[in-house]
């Protein structure tokens, strides 16, 4: 797994050993299922649905906006899950 770090105008790296950058701004459907911890399966759930920010770059290429991810996944962070679809009592 990657080692994640964020630079000061907040967009999300990984570092190589040398030190350098090895990625910054966009991310792949692979990258940001690293970085939330979730499948790539999930994330293309996520995409299906709309709920997950992203940027067509193609028929079927997607990228993510490393900023949004983060925003996304903050806004995201007390939104209670229910398996089966309904919460209770609804």
């Amino acid at each position: 797994m990657p080692d994640w770090r964020v630079d000061r105008l907040g967009f999300f790296y990984v570092q190589n050993q040398e030190g350098g950058k090895l990625m910054s701004g966009l991310m792949t459907r692979q990258e940001v299922a690293d970085y939330l911890k979730m499948s790539v399966v999930s994330v293309n759930k996520f995409v299906m649905e709309g709920t997950i920010p992203y940027l067509r770059i193609g028929p079927r290429s997607v990228r993510f906006d490393s900023s949004e991810i983060a925003k996304w996944a903050r806004s995201r962070k007390n939104v209670p899950y229910h398996k089966g679809g309904r919460p209770k009592g609804s």
